[in-house]
């Protein structure tokens, strides 16, 4: 997966990642879209050079199930 990092937090006391994929495979369906990942799950990440512009103001409430917040995109 090619993702954009956009929230950190807890949910049912899981360390959970909202990500924008913007490219690579996805069972989840099309791309680009918001995806929930646990964070104990990721392996062999790779950060890449290239960045991206900030937050998305395309967020649908993606969010919302976030019991505790550590870390947002701004």
């Amino acid at each position: 997966r090619v993702a954009e990092p956009h929230l950190l937090g807890m949910i049912k006391s899981k360390k959970m990642l909202l990500i924008f994929q913007v490219g690579g495979l996805s069972r989840s369906g099309a791309l680009p879209d918001w995806r929930t990942v646990n964070v104990s799950m990721m392996s062999d990440l790779t950060i890449l050079d290239d960045a991206f512009p900030g937050p998305r103001s395309e967020t649908s409430g993606t969010g919302s199930n976030f019991t505790a917040v550590w870390a947002v995109v701004q």
